[in-house]
């Protein structure tokens, strides 16, 4: 079974890379390094070298987007550039060579400030620049035709992420023993699920076709369990046993930033699919100690 993952270089890339050819997968990537045999230069702003790559490989079974300008890496413009305009081609690309199943990476930011246990159902209010590109990205599966599911990960780290991000950062700090630390709001609440979590996930998708529509079938990835930012620093103070001291930084609040992200996992759990652990303190202990 051919499966393609696109942006196989980026954080998640390299778990579900990993997890799909220890299962025995016969794995393309695609990215804007190319290091391995199977890696085929892919960028998204360039139209041949998605044609050229798919031609090489022929026939595709599962396609998995993965490649994305991150909202916390990245301008407004950038984002705008990569995930519309890139998405865009890359939709015709697909639509030419038309993989037998697709999977895309859309992201929980698209719910935007709703409250409560957000399920595939609650309404849609992005109010980021990348939240509103990911929402583009599924309107876009939606208009395509390609048997398809889209998925709505909830906040998820592990090692090896960017320390840009919150979570990395933090472990960063408390491994160094900095003092103190600058950060934006404490209380605002979100998931913080295991990426290997996320990856098995998506591995178990390649087993359900049936699950995969013409319209692009939405499920979320997540645990339901969401942590206080105030109180991921405290836990991390009670682990490792260094007490670091906070500084409230207003450059670091968004004023459009959701207050809480909170996963409703009925629909992944309904269809036989684990929903991620939640587990926190197991997460940050083996993060820490890496």
């Amino acid at each position: 079974m051919k499966i393609f993952i696109s942006g196989s270089n980026g954080f998640t890339g390299k778990y579900l890379k990993k997890v799909l050819i220890e299962k025995g997968y016969d794995v393309f990537c695609g990215s804007l390094r190319c290091n391995d045999p199977n890696e085929y230069y892919f960028n998204l702003l360039d139209i041949d070298s998605m044609n050229s790559a798919f031609k090489t490989i022929g026939k595709i079974d599962f396609f998995i987007h993965l490649a994305a300008t991150s909202f916390t890496l990245a301008s407004d413009y950038e984002i705008e550039l990569n995930n519309k305009i890139g998405v865009k081609n890359l939709m015709r690309v697909l639509c030419k060579f038309y993989p037998n199943y697709n999977i895309f990476s859309s992201s929980a930011s698209v719910y935007g400030n709703a409250k409560g246990a957000l399920s595939e159902k609650s309404s849609l209010n992005p109010t980021t620049t990348y939240a509103k590109s990911k929402l583009f990205l599924e309107q876009e599966v939606l208009i395509s035709g390609l048997k398809s599911i889209v998925v709505r990960p909830f906040n998820y780290t592990g090692i090896f992420q960017n320390d840009n991000f919150l979570i990395p950062k933090l472990i960063k700090n408390f491994k160094e023993k900095q003092d103190l630390i600058r950060l934006g709001n404490l209380d605002i609440k979100r998931e913080f699920n295991d990426v290997d979590d996320v990856v098995r996930i998506y591995s178990d998708f390649l087993n359900r076709a049936d699950l995969f529509t013409e319209k692009g079938s939405v499920f979320n990835i997540g645990s339901g369990k969401a942590y206080r930012i105030g109180d991921i620093v405290d836990l991390l103070c009670e682990i490792s046993g260094h007490k670091i001291n906070v500084i409230r930084d207003e450059k670091l609040i968004r004023s459009n930033e959701s207050q809480e992200l909170r996963c409703n996992i009925e629909k992944l759990a309904s269809i036989g699919i684990e929903p991620c652990s939640g587990n926190i303190n197991s997460l940050l202990k083996k993060m820490l100690n890496n």
